[in-house]
């Protein structure tokens, strides 16, 4: 029996007092199981980094959660698999309040969908907002131009 865990988290932005100002910042994701820690590239996708930072300082995402699990085995009928898990607002009603971000593609910002990266979620360009999600292993098919 496989059995999916939702864990709610908090992030928190970390600020070290001998932090390099030449560092990227890191946020914290406080989950029921540990923590992850995420560098967040604001040099090389500014306006997702902006975005995604605005919203932990905010703290809209205090009490969300990991939602979604997409697995080789839990999408028989897409013809591209993907291992991703997500996270984000799901069905909170900050979600509705939050504007659409621009895309910034992973052939702009040289950023690609390996294992353990963070990405926003969307369903086409230009929808990104509150959702993001964690690669489990490489996902080329998500870079711009695909595999």
């Amino acid at each position: 029996m496989i059995v999916t865990r939702i864990f709610a988290f908090i992030l928190l932005p970390v600020f070290l007092s001998s932090c390099n100002r030449d560092q990227n910042p890191r946020v914290v994701i406080e989950t029921t199981m540990g923590e992850i820690t995420v560098e967040i590239y604001t040099d090389r996708a500014p306006v997702t980094a902006t975005n995604f930072l605005a919203l932990v300082e905010k703290g809209s995402y205090a009490g969300a959660m990991f939602y979604r699990v997409v697995r080789e085995d839990n999408q028989p009928d897409d013809r591209i698999r993907i291992g991703v898990i997500q996270g984000g607002l799901c069905l909170d009603s900050l979600i509705d309040l939050q504007d659409p971000i621009p895309h910034e593609p992973t052939g702009v910002t040289g950023i690609r969908h390996t294992d353990r990266t963070v990405s926003m979620a969307r369903n086409e360009p230009g929808t990104a907002s509150t959702e993001f999600f964690i690669c489990v292993g490489d996902q080329p098919s998500l870079d711009q131009g695909g595999l």
